[in-house]
C-alpha cells in the first residue's frame, strides 16, 4: 500500500484559490548525514520513516515532491554541498 500524499495547501489569489506549489527538497541534512529525497513512491511504510510523523524534518521544506527530479536537478543540488562534511549519504523517499 502506498503512503498517502498530503494535499497541497491552497493560497488566495484574485481569481479564487489555487494549490500552492510544493518546494522541491531533494537533499537535506540530518546530523552527519546527507539525505537524498528522490521520490514519493516508496510503499515500505517503515515505522521510523519521517514522513509518517510530518511533512518535513530538521527545518527542511516539505519532503513531498511536486514531481520526480531529473538527473540534472539532482546533480546540481549535490554541487551545492561539501561532501567531505558527511559520514553517510542516505537515499530515501
Amino acid at each position: 500500500m502506498r503512503a498517502e500524499k498530503p494535499r497541497a495547501k491552497e493560497e488566495e489569489t484574485e481569481g479564487g484559490t489555487r494549490p500552492m506549489t510544493r518546494a522541491m527538497t531533494l537533499l537535506y541534512e540530518v546530523y552527519d548525514g546527507l539525505y537524498v529525497n528522490l521520490t514519493n513512491r516508496c510503499s515500505c511504510r517503515c515505522t521510523f520513516c519521517l514522513r509518517s510523523q510530518g511533512e518535513s524534518v530538521c527545518g527542511s521544506d516539505s519532503l513531498w515532491l511536486e514531481r520526480e527530479p531529473t538527473f540534472e536537478e539532482v546533480r546540481d543540488e549535490f554541487a551545492k554541498f561539501d561532501m567531505s562534511r558527511y559520514d553517510e549519504v542516505v537515499f530515501c523517499g
